[in-house]
């Protein structure tokens, strides 16, 4: 998981995809979230949280959010957001997933666009921990990634600003990788790898990780339209990049 640093860091340095303002998707995702919770949860954990877009969103809702960020830089930015619900609140911890310990524990949390890091064991690792933040019967929201989008996705190529990006796919390792570089300057690069999941693999992943959590719901996500390059919110499982699993707390 060494790269993720560096990655994360290069791409929202090329790009500004984690230092923009909070815009419709972040609004959709946290909508979405709302939905699938049942009831909107006081205290929450977004874990991973980049530029805090999707946190604030929630937060926007009148949720108390705790962000969870590695680097220093995407926490400054994510503590600009100003939150107009006067019921919601926003809490940005610079911290490692694996050495955070809450104060308080949370009602529910929400994990986008990360699941998938290391391997199974680092995943298995990341829920049981996810498990111990949760209050009983606490819930949370993984974005997953789906194998047959990104295995249909190897070889496509796609600029953005002054960089450009690439995908392949580790089918033995049944990975995304996501390999971004300035247009200017190809041979400096950095590759993002996400272990990807079927529901039945991560509910087998679920099983045997001890974490207490249990799967009770998959909520299908995106794809990009091949033929008019726009993106598409929500498509038939059998077509969407991602996923959201809803996870319980037993």
């Amino acid at each position: 998981m060494e790269w993720t640093k560096e990655f994360y860091s290069k791409q929202n340095q090329w790009s500004g995809v984690y230092t923009c303002a909070v815009h419709s998707a972040h609004h959709h995702n946290a909508r979405k979230a709302a939905v699938a919770f049942g009831n909107l949860p006081h205290r929450l954990l977004d874990l991973g949280t980049g530029g805090g877009q999707n946190a604030a969103a929630l937060a926007e809702l009148g949720c108390s959010v705790s962000a969870l960020e590695l680097l220093p830089e995407l926490c400054d930015f994510a503590r600009t957001h100003q939150i107009e619900n006067p019921n919601g609140a926003l809490e940005v911890i610079q911290a490692d997933f694996y050495a955070y310990q809450p104060e308080e524990l949370f009602d529910a949390l929400t994990y986008w666009d990360g699941f998938g890091i290391g391997s199974d064991a680092d995943q298995s690792r990341l829920l049981r921990l996810a498990a111990g933040w949760l209050k009983p019967q606490g819930m949370a929201l993984i974005e997953v990634y789906t194998p047959w989008y990104w295995a249909a996705e190897a070889g496509t190529k796609r600029g953005f600003g002054k960089a450009c990006f690439e995908y392949d796919f580790d089918a033995r390792g049944c990975r995304m990788l996501n390999t971004w570089y300035l247009k200017h300057k190809p041979e400096q690069f950095v590759t993002q790898s996400l272990r990807c999941y079927s529901s039945a693999d991560l509910s087998l992943l679920l099983s045997s990780s001890g974490s207490g959590l249990r799967l009770v719901e998959v909520f299908p996500g995106g794809a990009l339209d091949s033929q008019t390059g726009k993106w598409v919110e929500e498509v038939p499982l059998k077509d969407s990049m991602q996923f959201l699993a809803k996870l319980v707390k037993e």
